[in-house]
């Protein structure tokens, strides 16, 4: 493999890193704005047309990080 080539790998490997957590940092975000509302991980799951285990592990991280909702911070609980 030459060297332009496993950088050019390097590069796309850490693009597509990028919109995944993007992509995660957005749905907790809405998830966060859907919880100052009121609703439920269950209804929110169901809307969103995501699991409803993935939605009740943002909503237990994101109560540690409340009222704030740091997005940063939840996914980075969500990981630990």
């Amino acid at each position: 493999m030459k060297m332009e080539e496993r950088d050019r790998l390097i590069r796309e490997e850490g693009i597509e890193k990028g919109i995944a957590v993007g992509a995660q940092k957005k749905l907790i975000q809405i998830v966060c704005v859907r919880l100052q509302r009121g609703d439920q991980p269950e209804q929110i799951a169901d809307d969103l047309g995501e699991e409803t285990a993935l939605i009740r592990r943002i909503c237990t991280a994101a109560q540690t990080c409340a009222p704030e909702y740091d997005c940063g911070k939840i996914l980075a609980q969500m990981e630990a």
